[in-house]
């Protein structure tokens, strides 16, 4: 009896350490650093944020959070490093909607195919884009714009970095939704596509804020519009969103906090209440006032619904322009 008895327990034992330390770990996450990783390069935006967001965060986790740059592949070898870590909390990452909702459609051996194969912590913030024009252009508005792009489809040109980017396919997105056709001069960066603005190589640029701001103040670019309201814009002179122009248009590069499939729920909860928390943060705060980005904070549930909203408009604007490997 008692050799049964001592069997039963030893069962137990067994049984109870196999089990303990998921249920431990869950419970006590975390008890080391975690990685944030960023796929862009140091000192870039996207690095500055997610740097900005990590510090403001790791007191609300009792642990500190370490900014690891993945860079290469437009963005897409970051999310691939993501999708190949072990699911337990310990490696998250800051993903840009450009990447995740494009690279799936322009190649088959990115690793990840769709939203679903991630697990979404929430939104971070939105990206904005502008459409600038020279300030001594003859065009002083959208509606200027389009009477002469009708004239002559495909002449009028635009700059951005680069074709099958995010603002590439925005931009013929917005074109086919106002109803013209506009053609893009692709460079290395939005930046370099502005210089190229202002040398008259080009005839519009699409941008973001930090970009074409001081141009604007300056008189040297004109705003035709924002593709959607974004904190500071009152700050912009002459600049307006689409829908405070009437146009029922609204469209953005978002970045959003992902994490690898399968996490134990306990642990997403955590890490989403810890980066809400790091995000109301005065720093991050006074950081993302500083350059002009909008915090958007969005729970899972809204942010995986745009991302299937974008992740559609571009995988069907790449077939439309013939981009599809």
């Amino acid at each position: 009896m008692r050799g049964k008895l001592l069997g039963i327990f030893g069962l137990v034992v067994a049984f109870s350490v196999a089990f303990a330390p998921f249920g431990a770990n869950a419970a006590e996450f975390p008890t080391r650093s975690i990685t944030l990783i960023c796929a862009w390069g140091q000192g870039g935006g996207a690095d500055g944020v997610a740097r900005a967001l990590a510090d403001a965060t790791s007191r609300h986790l009792g642990q500190q959070i370490l900014v690891k740059n993945v860079v290469g592949g437009a963005g897409t070898l970051g999310v691939i490093a993501l999708t190949k870590a072990k699911p337990d909390g310990y490696t998250i990452a800051s993903q840009t909607g450009a990447t995740v909702t494009i690279a799936p459609h322009l190649s088959k051996d990115v690793g990840f195919k769709s939203p679903d194969d991630f697990e979404v912590l929430h939104m971070i913030y939105t990206q904005p884009y502008i459409w600038v024009v020279r300030g001594e252009s003859p065009w002083k508005n959208l509606n200027d714009i389009i009477a002469d792009a009708k004239k002559k489809p495909g002449q009028i040109t635009y700059s951005f970095s680069g074709v099958g980017s995010g603002g590439h396919l925005t931009m013929e997105h917005f074109s086919k939704h106002i109803g013209i056709k506009l053609k893009i001069v692709p460079f290395k960066s939005a930046a370099e596509g502005v210089t190229n603005l202002l040398g008259q190589h080009v005839d519009t640029s699409m941008a973001t804020p930090p970009d074409v701001v001081a141009h604007i103040r300056e008189g040297r670019l004109r705003p035709l519009g924002a593709f959607n309201n974004f904190r500071g814009m009152e700050t912009i002179p002459g600049l307006k969103s689409w829908k405070d122009q009437g146009i029922d248009y609204e469209m953005s590069n978002w970045y959003a906090l992902v994490a690898p499939k399968g996490i134990p729920k306990d642990v997403i909860q955590k890490l989403q209440s810890a980066f809400k928390k790091g995000m109301e943060e005065k720093s991050f705060v006074d950081y993302m006032d500083k350059i002009m980005l909008s915090i958007s904070y969005m729970p899972p549930e809204e942010t995986l619904k745009i991302w299937k909203r974008d992740y559609k408009i571009m995988g069907d604007m790449i077939k439309e322009l013939g981009l599809s490997k």
